[in-house]
């Protein structure tokens, strides 16, 4: 419960107060990798020196051995996608004709199964209707076969099967939202004044640009 709450108010500031928001995600990301860069140095003060600053702090072996088994996995993601990409490079342009993207978004939603740094790294090569669609899965549906994976099975295997399957259900959830919802009418911001009452704007996805439709009232 506490968890859907926190996502609620997400939403809405997403909504209401989108710069405001994304401020707060710019300092929450910060706070984290200070966090990692201070359990780092405190695994160090514990191996080399032998002085535990966290009496409770996981052991440098347990935390070696889950990043040990993670690594092979995402090690092999880049390859694996280039590979993937030259060999079904024709297939993913006929589905991405089929959902409206270009190939580059329809091989980051299958290397998003590893991992969503596949996702960014190719985000500059992706139509804007793929940018939304594999930015939304890059949140839900991220690491069903990658590093949570591995991180789910060493840490608690009998969550596995649940893991997954919520993974997937978010993704295609994403899927539908993304393809369903309900067009936006927006006024873009070098429509002159005084057409703004006579004109509604309509912003569509067309491929690879935005088609600004004009109706009059």
């Amino acid at each position: 419960m506490p968890l859907f709450v926190i996502v609620l108010l997400l939403s809405i500031g997403l909504i209401r107060l989108p710069g405001m928001t994304l401020k707060g995600f710019v300092i929450f990301g910060k706070i984290l990798s200070a966090l990692g860069v201070m359990g780092i140095l405190f695994q160090g003060l514990d191996v080399i020196l032998g002085i535990k600053v966290i009496p409770t702090l996981v052991p440098f072996t347990d935390t070696v051995y889950l990043a040990g088994k993670i690594t092979p996995i995402l090690t092999g993601a880049y390859p694996l996608m280039e590979v993937i990409n030259r060999l079904l490079k024709r297939r993913f342009e006929k589905t991405g004709r089929v959902l409206g993207v270009n190939a580059h978004a329809i091989s980051a939603i299958i290397g998003n199964l590893a991992s969503n740094l596949l996702v960014f790294g190719d985000l500059q090569n992706m139509d804007k209707k793929g940018k939304v669609l594999c930015s939304s899965l890059a949140v839900s549906a991220a690491f069903v076969l990658g590093g949570q994976f591995a991180y789910v099975a060493t840490v608690e295997p009998s969550m596995v099967g649940p893991s997954f399957l919520s993974k997937c259900i978010s993704g295609i959830i994403c899927i539908l939202i993304i393809f369903y919802f309900p067009r936006r009418k927006r006024i873009p911001s070098d429509v002159p004044p005084e057409n703004m009452r006579n004109s509604k704007y309509l912003i569509k996805f067309s491929g690879e640009s935005e088609d600004i439709q004009t109706k009059s009232l």
